[in-house]
């Protein structure tokens, strides 16, 4: 496993990358929920609807 990181100073940012080594079940599994993500329900939901009316979409 290979970790960078890279800190941006002006505003207190860390970026940090890994890299996965997944097995073929693995990779196939976190491609298909990628392309096909479930619907989202409870909480998050309502939290995300929430967000959006006080932020705005972008």
């Amino acid at each position: 496993m290979s970790e960078t990181s890279n800190q941006n100073t002006s505003d207190n940012l860390e970026i940090t990358q890994e890299r996965l080594v997944l097995s073929d079940r693995d990779r196939d599994l976190f491609i298909s929920v990628m392309e096909n993500p479930p619907e989202l329900k409870g909480k998050l939901k309502d939290a995300i609807h929430k967000y959006i009316e006080q932020y705005g979409k972008s």
